[in-house]
């Protein structure tokens, strides 16, 4: 972190192993960020990603880095009032030779992980967060095939 006023580094450096992936504000104010980054093992095919929430008033990190499954397949989304954000991960499996797809929360006050990766059924296309953010819709669609599309409706705890 950089102070802008001074050009200055705040606090130490952190390190999230892999490749950025996505940087986005947390706060209003700006003093809570995430990053994420993406790794890809090259001996077994597997892709996976991290997301680490960063005080920028002290260059510190919140919590530990959290590890998921997967590449992440589209931005992160953040609720309404800031308190949650969910990342959507793809990963192959090259035993199985398919796809996988799951949607996972974070709670960016403690960098932590809520709950479980929900997996998708079908191919996300959308993920919507309520106003209030108390819910999140998920748009799929079945590719290739009949084209189905399907919403689904989560509630966000």
């Amino acid at each position: 972190m950089v102070n802008t006023d001074t050009g200055s580094q705040i606090g130490n450096a952190i390190t999230v192993t892999g490749t950025a992936s996505t940087s986005l504000p947390l706060t209003a104010d700006g003093s809570r960020a995430l990053i994420t980054t993406r790794s890809h093992a090259a001996e077994t095919g597997i892709d996976s990603t991290r997301v680490a929430v960063i005080d920028t008033t002290t260059g510190t990190q919140i919590g530990t880095t959290v590890t998921l499954n997967g590449a992440q397949f589209v931005s992160p989304r953040l609720n309404a009032d800031r308190t949650r954000v969910l990342v959507t991960t793809q990963g192959y499996d090259p035993a199985t030779s398919n796809y996988g797809r799951w949607v996972t929360e974070i709670d960016p006050t403690t960098g932590n992980q809520i709950g479980t990766a929900l997996p998708y059924t079908e191919d996300p296309q959308y993920t919507l967060l309520s106003a209030d953010g108390t819910r999140a819709v998920t748009i799929t669609s079945a590719f290739p095939g009949d084209g189905t599309t399907q919403a689904a409706v989560l509630q966000i705890v």
